[in-house]
C-alpha cells in the first residue's frame, strides 16, 4: 500500500450514537468504538476489509466517551459522562465478562483512558482537573494509585509513555502537563535538584527524636 493514497477498508455503521474514541486490540485484531449511546462495540479484524461485530456492550449511564483495550488485548475499558470506569474481559470479544465493580472516584466526566504498558496502571483524564491513576495489578481489586493534579481546567486526554514511567495530559488550559508515574523516580528528580541533604544536626532540629533517615541522603 502507498501510504500517500490511503485506501477506504470497511466502514462499520452499528452505532446508536456518535463515536468519541476508538482503540485497537489484541494485535489489531480487534477495534473497540465507546459511544454516546453510552455503549461500547467490539468488532474482530480476522479480515479488515469484512469487521465482523462481535459485541456491543451497554457501557454506561450516559455517554461514553473513552475506550482502551489494554496491552495484552485482554480487557476493555469504558468511561465517560457517568464519572466511572468499567471494565471487560474480551478474550472471547462476542461474549464479554464484566471484570469487578465499577470504579469510581472522578468528579466529573472522563474523557480520555490509557493502560500503562505494562498493563498494571489504568489511567483517566477528567474535566475535574485531574488525572486518576489505579492500579490494577489484579484486575478484580483496583487500587487508587494517584490522583495528579495542577491542571487549571479541563483534561480531555493522557497517555503513557513507552516505559510505562511518566504520563502526559491536556485539555482547556492550552497545556500538557507531565508526571512521572514511579514513585522512586520521582524522588531522585526532586533530590537532583534540591541541593544538599538534611545533615544529622539539623535532622535534630526539624524532626527531634526521629531516627535519622534522610529521603536524599
Amino acid at each position: 500500500a502507498d501510504p500517500a493514497i490511503p485506501v477506504l477498508e470497511a466502514t462499520m455503521s452499528e452505532l446508536s450514537g456518535p463515536a468519541y474514541s476508538v482503540t485497537f486490540g489484541a494485535g489489531d485484531r480487534v477495534l473497540a468504538a465507546a459511544t454516546t449511546a453510552g455503549e461500547a462495540l467490539v468488532w474482530t479484524l480476522a479480515d479488515p476489509t469484512h469487521p465482523v461485530l462481535a459485541s456491543t456492550i451497554e457501557a454506561g449511564q450516559s455517554y461514553s466517551f473513552a475506550v482502551t483495550i489494554s496491552p495484552d488485548g485482554r480487557q476493555l475499558a469504558v468511561a465517560g459522562a457517568d464519572r466511572e470506569i468499567r471494565r471487560w474481559d474480551i478474550v472471547d470479544p462476542a461474549h464479554p465478562v464484566e471484570i469487578g465493580s465499577a470504579i469510581g472516584g472522578p468528579a466529573n466526566d472522563v474523557y480520555w483512558l490509557d493502560y500503562s504498558t505494562d498493563g498494571r496502571l489504568l489511567a483517566a483524564a477528567s474535566t475535574d482537573r485531574n488525572v486518576w491513576l489505579w492500579d490494577v495489578g489484579d484486575p478484580a481489586r483496583p487500587v487508587l494509585y494517584a490522583t495528579l493534579g495542577q491542571a487549571a481546567a479541563s483534561l480531555y486526554v493522557a497517555r503513557f509513555d513507552p516505559s510505562g514511567r511518566t504520563i502526559a495530559a491536556g485539555g482547556a488550559d492550552h497545556r500538557v502537563h507531565q508526571w512521572l508515574t514511579d514513585p522512586a523516580d520521582a524522588r531522585d528528580r526532586i533530590c537532583a535538584t534540591v541541593g544538599t541533604p538534611l545533615t544529622e544536626q539539623e535532622w535534630q532540629v526539624y524532626l527531634p527524636g526521629q531516627p535519622y533517615d534522610p529521603p536524599c541522603g
